[in-house]
C-alpha cells in the first residue's frame, strides 16, 4: 500500500476533517502529492443539480484543490444517517469493495493517502462494512480523533 493515513473519529462531529485538512494542508505544503478521499459522504446539500459534499471540498482544497471532486467524494448522498443506510435508502450500491477501489483509483507509489471515514471508527459505511474494515483493507495505520473533554474552570 502507498504512504498515508485512514482518519476516523470517535463518533460524527468530532473534528476529522479539520484535522485532516490540517494534516493535508501541511504535508502538501513539505511537498507530498496528498491524495484525499471521502469516498462516501452523507448529508449533503443539494446545489446546481448536484450532491454537495461539504467535508471533501476541505479536504480537496487543504492538499491543493488539484484532483477532481468526484475523484475524492465519488459517493454521495442527501439522508444524513451513517452512509450505510442512507445508501440504501437511496438505493445506492454501496460495497467495502467499492470504496476500497474509489480510495486506490489513480494512486501513484509516491503518492500519499489520505481517507477520512465517515461517522465513528465502528460506523457501519456500507452495507458489508463498517469504517474499521475500510482502514484495514487498505492497510493504512489508522488516526482517531476525540472530542476534547477539557472545560475551564
Amino acid at each position: 500500500m502507498n504512504r498515508g493515513v485512514f482518519i476516523t473519529g470517535t463518533d460524527t462531529g468530532v473534528g476529522k476533517t479539520r484535522v485532516g485538512a490540517a494534516l493535508a494542508w501541511q504535508l502538501s505544503h513539505r511537498g507530498l502529492k496528498v491524495r484525499p478521499r471521502k469516498p462516501v459522504e452523507s448529508g449533503c446539500l443539494t446545489g446546481a443539480g448536484d450532491l454537495i459534499p461539504q467535508d471533501a471540498i476541505v479536504l480537496r482544497e487543504a492538499a491543493g484543490g488539484r484532483e477532481a471532486l468526484g475523484r475524492v467524494c465519488p459517493y454521495r448522498l442527501r439522508a444524513p444517517l451513517s452512509p450505510e443506510r442512507a445508501a440504501q435508502l437511496e438505493g445506492v450500491p454501496l460495497t467495502l469493495e467499492l470504496l476500497h477501489d474509489a480510495c486506490v483509483a489513480e494512486l501513484r507509489s509516491a503518492d500519499f493517502l489520505l481517507v477520512e471515514g465517515a461517522g465513528g471508527f465502528y460506523s457501519p459505511i456500507a452495507a458489508d462494512a463498517l469504517n474499521a474494515d475500510l482502514a484495514e483493507k487498505l492497510g493504512l495505520p489508522v488516526l482517531v480523533v476525540v472530542p476534547s473533554i477539557w472545560t475551564p474552570t
